[in-house]
């Protein structure tokens, strides 16, 4: 099985206009015959692009594609009406997210996920 395993793509934020990098991820899991693709989060400022992009990925490719939401999957900017929380909650209904459950990816292999997200608090406090 070849997987092809990304993070931080933001859709959303390295275009200007139009979606490029969508279309140039699906060629190249095709030209690199990519069995799955896993992406570790932050597809896009909105999940429901988040969610576009996954179910994209495999409409064109006709291959699987797994992630793991990251902080900017859950933000709330373009929704306002919803908490982080409840966005989770409606990414872990789309198919292949793997803060949903494991996923098996192979003959005694699977993958496992979830949205993980460093408190600062928890750093070296700023001693001036």
């Amino acid at each position: 099985m070849r997987l092809g395993i990304l993070s931080d793509i933001h859709v959303d934020l390295n275009t200007e206009g139009e979606d490029g990098i969508t279309p140039a991820i699906c060629r190249i899991i095709e030209r690199q015959n990519i069995d799955c693709l896993i992406t570790a989060g932050d597809v896009a400022d909105d999940f429901r692009r988040s969610e576009g992009f996954v179910q994209t990925v495999r409409e064109r490719t006709g291959r699987r594609c797994l992630f793991v939401p990251g902080n900017h999957d859950i933000w709330t900017e373009h929704h306002p009406e919803m908490s982080s929380w409840q966005i989770y909650e409606a990414l872990q209904e789309v198919p292949g997210n793997l803060s949903s459950g494991p996923q098996p990816l192979a003959d005694d292999w699977i993958a496992v996920g979830d949205l993980g997200w460093y408190d600062y608090s928890f750093g070296a406090l700023n001693t001036r």
